[in-house]
């Protein structure tokens, strides 16, 4: 991967897990980066593990908050386990009017910790 981070861990995270239609994958991949991140600063598993919950906690509540559910489906307005589903969500405009808003606000809530850990 020629510079930036790597997507490729996070391919399976979008639609809620393989389009299952469960959390957001803004929240999962969230959840990742926050668990990468303390990884690389806290040597203890047990503490890192602790820390990371510690932190994803309130952001996936604030997610809730800030969307009403944190779930793909209602969220997104598709279920994107269907074929149908699938592809009436690539023919709407829900991927730029909806989902890029989840990770915008996923990287802008979470970016902060950076600093934090």
């Amino acid at each position: 991967m020629k510079g930036g981070v790597d997507p490729r861990p996070a391919f399976a995270l979008g639609g809620g897990v393989g389009h299952a239609g469960d959390v957001c994958g803004a929240i999962l991949g969230g959840a990742v980066a926050v668990g990468e991140l303390v990884g690389d600063h806290v040597a203890d598993v047990r503490q890192a593990k602790d820390k990371a919950r510690e932190l994803v906690l309130p952001f996936y509540r604030d997610f809730q908050a800030e969307f009403g559910d944190v779930d793909c489906r209602p969220l997104s307005g598709f279920d994107l386990s269907t074929a149908e589903g699938f592809q009436a969500y690539r023919a709407s405009t829900a991927k730029d009017e909806r989902c890029r808003r989840f990770v915008i606000y996923a990287v802008r809530r979470l970016l902060p910790l950076v600093e934090q850990v």
